[in-house]
This record gives C-alpha cells, structure tokens and sequence, in this order.
C-alpha cells in the first residue's frame, strides 16, 4: 500500500486518509481531482502539509485575509478552497518543502498536463489550480470559475531501453491508467493529448501497478 507525508511531521497516511482529512467538502471538485491524480502519480513522495485556512496568519510572506486561495472564496459552482501546500517525504526526517525540479512550475509542460501549477516565486510548495493566478486578478476577472475538464490526460512513453514490441506506452486519465494499443496512441496524439517520456524508475512502477510485475 502507498502512503503519503501528511503535514509537518514524519506522519505518513494513506491516500483516503489524505483526502479526508484535508478538507474535502471545502476543496473544489475540480482541483481536487487534478491534485490527487498528481499526487497519486508521484508515488508516494509528495504529500500535503497544509490545506485549507479559516483565517490567514498575520505575518509576513501571507496574503491578506480574505485574500488567499487557501480560504474559502465564491466561484460561480460554490464556496470552495484551491491552494495546497506540499509536502516530500524525507527518510529520517521531518518531511521536506519540494524543490522546483519535483513540481509543476509555472508556464512548465507539466503544468499544462496537470492543469496545476506552483505560481508564487520561492514557493515551490504552493499548487493551485492553473486558471488561478493572483487573487485580485481573479476578482477583476469576475471570479470565474475552473475548467470542468475533470482530469488531466497525458501518453506515458517509455525510456528508450524499453521500447520494442512488446512494450508500448500507457493512456494516463488521472489516476486511472490502462494499456495503449497502436490506435489508442494515435488517436490521443491526434487529440493533441501530450506524451511525457517517463524515466526507467517511473515506467517500471507504472508497468507494475498495471501488471503486478516488472517489465
């Protein structure tokens, strides 16, 4: 069974006790399936710290209150949150901030696969979802709400020491993943729908969790 680091501690929780206890009635839907099929992708690394804020702390590097995604905000679908802050499971220690390599930086690829990114600079920590970027340009804007795309859908292709006949690429539809036959593939690139070339650590799991083995 995966787990994942949950808040500031060495605490690790599976992926049901990460969902109930970070606020699920108040995460909006639809960030909340973008956020954990991207913790789910991350096997087991990458959890989160803290979540939703009833009031925002009076120091310096917080928004204002009433002005954090962290809190609850009016989008057209409901009253909801949309900022998580992550945490990286650290053997031996309390878990750590993620560094920039480990996230969905702003403007990245991966940001667009996710529709998640880290947005606030020296934050790497801070993910929302990527329509929202600056509380009061969103309040300008009308307070629109997310995309209902549901979830991010992205080809995971193996590392070249893997390709041949007899291993091919896998459809990833958020945490959901299923074998990619030769017209799956070409059909989802006619879609426009992005590859993201996996390393051998990553493509073995994947092969795994599908499987029950290795390639």
């Amino acid at each position: 069974m995966t787990l994942y680091p949950i808040g500031y501690g060495t605490r690790l929780a599976t992926l049901g006790q990460l969902r109930a206890e970070t606020y699920p009635d108040l995460m909006h839907p639809v960030y909340a399936d973008r956020l954990f099929a991207w913790i789910v992708a991350q096997d087991g690394r990458v959890g989160i710290g803290g979540s939703w804020r009833r009031t925002q702390p009076d120091k310096p590097g917080f928004a204002p209150d009433g002005k954090s995604f962290h809190q609850t905000q009016q989008f057209p679908s409901g009253g909801y949150f949309a900022a998580v802050d992550l945490v990286v499971r650290n053997p031996g220690g309390r878990h750590r901030s993620p560094t920039w390599d480990e996230v969905p930086e702003q403007g990245s690829p991966q940001s667009e696969i996710w529709r998640l990114h880290c947005n606030v600079p020296g934050e790497p920590w801070h993910m929302q979802p990527i329509e929202l970027d600056g509380w009061q340009t969103w309040v300008n804007a009308g307070r629109p709400d997310l995309e209902t795309r549901t979830m991010p859908m992205y080809i995971a292709t193996p590392p070249a020491e893997y390709r041949n006949p007899h291993r091919g690429s896998f459809l990833c539809i958020g945490a959901s993943v299923r074998y990619c036959t030769t017209p799956d593939v070409e059909w989802a690139a006619s879609q426009g729908v992005p590859k993201l070339e996996l390393n051998a650590d990553q493509y073995e799991n994947l092969y795994r969790n599908v499987y029950g083995v290795l390639p």
